[in-house]
């Protein structure tokens, strides 16, 4: 749930778990205070100490999980943008079809590169078979169409949801 969170509503969340933290820490030592001053608290309730070394080893606990669930959010785009430079290796065109590849989760109708533009017929077929040759894609007859597969050991690193 926390991870689809836009990152504003991120930073309201945990904003929002932090005041309102605070403010119990701060309800519950206050209240104790005052029964202590009013001498109305018995030999059977915590020491107003023990109280907040209770809370603030809560605060702890919480601050852990909301932070592995906000940088969990933040790896995954990471490694997002380290395929970035394995583009980069590539030539122009070779980088446009992969990016077509990634959009169609690795799986496309080489018809449908053929479209793209300033791509003609023969400059597709051209850059695919330089993609083959590197090993990064797979051509798969399917009748009188061909299937452009992005090479499964690729389509793990560039795959994008």
């Amino acid at each position: 749930m926390f991870q689809k969170m836009k990152p504003k509503n991120k930073s309201v969340f945990t904003l929002l778990s932090i005041v309102v933290f605070i403010f119990l820490v701060s309800t519950i030592s206050a209240y104790y205070d005052i029964k202590a001053r009013e001498g109305q608290l018995c030999g059977c309730k915590p020491s107003l100490s023990i109280i907040i070394t209770l809370l603030s080893s809560a605060g702890i606990a919480v601050g852990i999980v909301l932070s592995n669930v906000i940088t969990q959010g933040e790896e995954i785009k990471k490694q997002e943008i380290d395929t970035l430079p394995f583009l980069d290796f590539l030539e122009s065109d070779e980088r446009m079809i992969i990016l077509k590849l990634i959009e169609n989760k690795g799986r496309i109708p080489q018809a449908k590169l053929n479209k793209l533009d300033g791509f003609s017929r023969v400059k597709v077929h051209r850059t695919i078979e330089k993609l083959k040759a590197k090993g990064i894609i797979l051509k798969e007859r399917t009748g009188k169409v061909n299937k452009i597969i992005l090479n499964s050991k690729y389509n793990l690193l560039l795959k994008k949801d």
